[in-house]
């Protein structure tokens, strides 16, 4: 998969349905978030990559003083630190999905709405980091048309 091809991955799931949230859920486990790891492990030219443990990203990936907020966005622990979160809040909401999908509710349309808008926009923030990630790491802007 390329980048073209995740992005259409995300159009094709882009209406708010129960089937289109079930199809994201599992493409976004099956694809999604394995060419998200695969291609951060190439912008950070390593053969793999993987989450880091919860309190490493925390520690790794928050900007709290001026000097942090010039100097982080070039470092590969602060891309590998934020791919990690997202990584996290995707799987979150993945095995809420799994849950919307065998528990009816009163509630169904604003879950449905509130699981879709969340799992399609971490996603769609995927590409957006890759864009900040090949700029500052590699000197390429533009590479992901984020």
């Amino acid at each position: 998969m390329d980048t073209d091809d995740y992005k259409r991955g995300l159009q094709r799931w882009h209406d708010k349905t129960a089937t289109n949230l079930e199809e994201l859920s599992a493409w976004t486990e099956a694809e999604g978030l394995p060419w998200l790891w695969n291609e951060f492990a190439g912008i950070i030219r390593q053969d793999r990559a993987k989450p880091l443990q919860a309190h490493h990203a925390v520690r790794q990936g928050l900007r709290t003083t001026p000097a942090d907020f010039e100097k982080m966005p070039y470092e590969k622990t602060f891309y590998h630190a934020h791919v990690s979160m997202l990584n996290a809040e995707a799987r979150k909401y993945i095995k809420a999905a799994a849950t919307f999908q065998r528990m009816p509710s009163p509630y169904t349309d604003t879950r449905l709405e509130t699981l879709h808008e969340g799992l399609h926009t971490i996603l769609d923030h995927g590409i957006i980091l890759f864009e900040q990630a090949s700029h500052c790491l590699l000197e390429l802007p533009g590479t992901y048309g984020g």
